[in-house]
């Protein structure tokens, strides 16, 4: 008995040490692998199929989904595209697409018919940001269930910077090249374009597609 004591004062001195720790530091927060880099097949007809099985039940429960993607990528529309038609044959339910016009309201997002996708920028998707202001309103719809999507396009595997490394809550401009280098040993066969998908946080997915061969 005198043993355990013993033990268990040791262990809540080790305790309290790694909570003042973080108390003082602060936690580096780093995004969680959803789907490892796998091929897009004919057409990245792979994507959406594995998106789609693989954010479930994500999908089925939430009545809104927002996605986010560069105005110049190309492949976006189509990703897009194929995740509404995957989706629609898998669970049987047919999505509202809900272009962000840069005046989006709670009417107009309450408005929406759901399941209801919104379609934005890769910059305004997602709550890495607390100043984007659509889930910010989607925070607000009381027991709506609710996810981002952000699709990241990638040709080279970046350089990470001290100052991305070092950032306790991370930014879009250093989740991109730190998931993308954490992953890069797997991208083994040079003539294959990959895709693949991590999480940040509660409800924040980044869908990284390779658009061109690696440098």
């Amino acid at each position: 008995m005198k043993v355990f004591f013993i033990v268990f004062g040791v262990f809540c001195a080790i305790a309290t040490f790694v909570m003042i720790k973080v108390t003082h530091d602060g936690v580096s927060i780093r995004s969680a692998p959803i789907i490892s880099p796998s091929p897009q097949g004919d057409a990245g007809k792979n994507i959406s199929v594995a998106v789609v099985t693989r954010l479930f039940p994500d999908f089925q429960n939430a009545s809104y989904v927002t996605i986010g993607s560069p105005t110049d990528m190309d492949l976006g529309v189509q990703v897009i595209n194929d995740l509404k038609s995957t989706y629609e044959g898998q669970f049987k339910k047919n999505v509202t697409l809900l272009k962000d016009d840069g005046q989006l309201s709670l009417e107009k997002i309450a408005q929406c018919a759901i399941p209801c996708w919104i379609l934005t920028s890769e910059t305004q998707a997602h709550e890495l940001s607390n100043q984007n202001p659509i889930p910010q309103i989607l925070n607000t719809l009381q027991g709506i269930e609710h996810f981002s999507l952000t699709l990241i396009p990638f040709s080279n595997v970046p350089e990470t910077t001290e100052e991305c490394v070092a950032e306790k809550r991370l930014s879009l401009h250093c989740i991109i090249p730190l998931s993308i280098h954490q992953v890069r040993k797997k991208f083994k066969d040079p003539a294959v374009a990959y895709f693949f998908m991590r999480k940040y946080q509660d409800r924040d997915y980044f869908l990284f597609i390779q658009t061109g061969q690696l440098r």
